[in-house]
């Protein structure tokens, strides 16, 4: 009989160790009542819109001149450094907008050119002495001023005149499409 008295003790230990010590209780009955059906909670991942890949200085430089590029010319007559106010007006209104944007995207380090163009002198005209260098000059500061007129910020806007060396049709040096004035973002 000491046997079954020390299964019962081992039995003992073992409900208690599982019970942690304390007897089981017993369930108390509550009345069932429905419950409102109840959505599950969606939690919505918040997807990072793609972001658009940064420009590195060189490619906005690239972007502006191809946006400037598309400013119309201002088409000068012979020997001639002003235009009538009607071209100025209708050009502005094409050319201010883009200018403006420009002038604010471009990275430091870079500066907007006005850039003047001329043809060759005339040979038949004789006594012509004012080289193409300087008319083309000229109307790269006549942009400059009617820029200026304009209340820009052209701090970071430098004139330069670079006379018949660069013409748009080299197999045509003397159309009048040649005198231009054209406008690059370059470094200082």
């Amino acid at each position: 009989m000491r046997w079954i008295l020390k299964v019962v003790a081992i039995l003992a230990i073992f409900w208690v160790a599982g019970c942690g010590g304390k007897p089981a209780a017993k369930p108390e009955s509550t009345p069932v009542t429905a419950q409102p059906e109840q959505k599950p909670v969606v939690v919505e991942e918040k997807k990072e819109e793609p972001k658009a890949p940064v420009e590195t200085p060189e490619q906005i430089v690239v972007r502006l001149n191809q946006e400037i590029g598309t400013i119309p010319m201002l088409g000068f007559g012979y020997r001639s450094t002003t235009l009538q106010a009607s071209a100025v007006s209708n050009w502005m209104k094409k050319a201010l907008p883009l200018i403006k944007k420009t002038l604010e995207t471009m990275p430091e380090g870079y500066v907007l050119e006005i850039r003047g163009h001329a043809t060759p002198p005339d040979p038949a005209k004789k006594g012509e002495r004012v080289p193409t260098v300087v008319i083309s000059r000229q109307r790269a500061e006549y942009v400059y001023g009617l820029l200026r007129k304009q209340g820009l910020d052209l701090s970071r806007v430098v004139v330069n005149g670079v006379g018949e060396s660069e013409p748009l049709y080299p197999n045509d040096p003397t159309n009048p499409e040649n005198r231009r004035v054209t406008f690059h973002v370059r470094k200082k």
